[in-house]
C-alpha cells in the first residue's frame, strides 16, 4: 500500500518557499560581502547591513524550516511568517522614522511612510493567518468530536 501525505505543500507553496529561500540566501551573501570588503564603512553603516544579513538568516531558517517539515504545518508557518514580517517592518520603520527625525531629508520621510506602510500590510497578513490557524483548530475539534459521537 502506497502512502501519500495529503497534507503535504502543494508545488506552489514549495516553489514559494524555495524562491523565499533561494533570495534570502543571494541577499544574505551580498550584504556579508559587502561587510566584509568595505573596510572604510561608517559604523551606522555596518549596523544596518549586520542587522539586514540577520533578517536574511532569519528568512533562510524559516525556508529551510518549511521546506524540511514532514508533517502537516496547518498555516503556523504563515504566523512565523507574519511575526517575522511585522517585526522586521517595524523595525525598518522605526530605523527610518529616527533618521528623518533627525534630519534625513525627503527621502528618509517617504522610507519611513514606506516603512509604516509595510508593518500595516504584514500586521494584515499576521490577523489573517492566525484566523486561519484557528480555523483549522476549530475544524479539527469538529472532526474529532464527530468521530468519538459516530464510535459510541
Amino acid at each position: 500500500m502506497i502512502r501519500t501525505n495529503t497534507n503535504a505543500l502543494s508545488w506552489q507553496q514549495r516553489a514559494r518557499y524555495l524562491a523565499l529561500l533561494l533570495g534570502s540566501i543571494a541577499v544574505g551573501i551580498v550584504l556579508i560581502a559587502l561587510l566584509a570588503t568595505e573596510p572604510d564603512r561608517p559604523a551606522h553603516t555596518f549596523a544596518a547591513f549586520s542587522g539586514m544579513a540577520l533578517m536574511a538568516a532569519g528568512w533562510v531558517a524559516l525556508a529551510t524550516w518549511v521546506l524540511t517539515r514532514r508533517r502537516p504545518l496547518y498555516s503556523r508557518d504563515r504566523v512565523v511568517a507574519g511575526r517575522m514580517a511585522v517585526s522586521f517592518s517595524g523595525l525598518f520603520t522605526a530605523g527610518a522614522s529616527v533618521v528623518a527625525v533627525v534630519g534625513g531629508g525627503g527621502a528618509a520621510v517617504l522610507a519611513g511612510g514606506l516603512g509604516l506602510l509595510m508593518t500595516l500590510a504584514a500586521i494584515w497578513l499576521l490577523v489573517k493567518a492566525r484566523h486561519r490557524v484557528r480555523d483549522l483548530e476549530a475544524q479539527r475539534h469538529e472532526l474529532a468530536r464527530q468521530i468519538v459521537g459516530g464510535a459510541a
